[in-house]
């Protein structure tokens, strides 16, 4: 009896701990959004969300980007938090997110496999082509 007592409320820390690193993961997220907003950054979302469906598709895009509707909802959460979208801006992004999780998956339902090398050509191609910046590195004495 005391042994479940005890394993139960070993659970209950690790939810609390686990739910307090969430929250401050979250606060620091929105502090350096905040920080790091500029005027194009805020241009850059205000002129994705004023479209609904424009800011559905953004949100669908960066959850098949960041393989993740979870990640793209906290980093909205932190946006919303750091006062750069309003609420309102933000769910058609989150709805996005989860459209965007769902054909991720239905891509992995289909035997999509035999069209890779295809993929993997046109992927090169687009790598091929796109315009590199050289850095800028510094002559060199030798």
């Amino acid at each position: 009896m005391t042994e479940d007592f005890g394993s139960a409320l070993f659970v209950l820390f690790l939810l609390a701990g686990g739910v307090a690193i969430l929250l401050h993961g979250l606060q620091l997220a929105g502090s350096g959004l905040q920080d790091l907003a500029g005027k194009g950054l805020r241009s850059l979302i205000s002129s994705v969300t004023r479209n609904k469906i424009l800011a559905t598709g953004f949100g669908a895009f960066l959850s098949a980007v960041m393989q993740s509707s979870s990640a793209t909802t906290i980093l909205l959460v932190g946006l919303t938090r750091a006062g750069l979208i309003s609420l309102s801006q933000a769910i058609p992004i989150i709805l996005g997110a989860d459209i965007g999780t769902t054909l991720t998956v239905q891509l992995i339902a289909f035997e999509i496999h035999r069209l890779s090398p295809l993929i993997i050509a046109a992927g090169f191609l687009i790598q091929a082509m796109a315009k590199r910046k050289k850095p800028n590195q510094p002559a060199s004495p030798f």
